[in-house]
Parts: C-alpha cells; sequence; structure tokens
C-alpha cells in the first residue's frame, strides 16, 4: 500500500498512505486493508494512530505483513497485536 520513496529514509514508509485511502477507508468504500511493512524499520505514534483509524472503520480488518522483529515488537507492546492481524 505504501511506496518508499528512495530519497528519505525508510521509517517514512507508512506515511506514505494516501489520504484519499484513508478517506476511502473512512466513507467505508473500502471494507479490508492490508499494510506491506516490508522495509518499514521505526513506526511513529502517528502511524499507529493511522492504523488505529483505519482498524475502527474497516469492518473486515487490518492486515500487516512484512514487519520486521523491531516492529512487531512495538504493535506487541502497543496492544495493536490483539486488535489487527499480523502475518
Amino acid at each position: 500500500m505504501a511506496i518508499p520513496d528512495p530519497e528519505q529514509p525508510k521509517f517514512f514508509v507508512l506515511m506514505q498512505i494516501k489520504p484519499s485511502t484513508i478517506c476511502d477507508v473512512l466513507s467505508h468504500k473500502i471494507n479490508a486493508v492490508s499494510i506491506d511493512c516490508t522495509g518499514l524499520e521505526y513506526i511513529s505514534s502517528a502511524g499507529l494512530r493511522v492504523i488505529l483509524i483505519m482498524h475502527k472503520a474497516c469492518t473486515e480488518g487490518v492486515t500487516i505483513s512484512g514487519a520486521n522483529n523491531a516492529i512487531k515488537e512495538i504493535l506487541s507492546q502497543t496492544g495493536f497485536d490483539s486488535i489487527i492481524t499480523i502475518v
């Protein structure tokens, strides 16, 4: 879903989700979201908030794939692993 910009650090990847995608989720045009975190090295509280907003709006949930152990640890420590699918 997010495409890394080779000019930016990899931790910026999640923030490159298009605002129109978030709007589609919030207007229930999208029922499920899959986020590929391959190459993601850091996730900020703002990124976690975007995931939470999508989780609340998606009837079929949010799936995160390709997350490294550091990202999985952050998702676990914040309780996100209990509300979203991590593969």
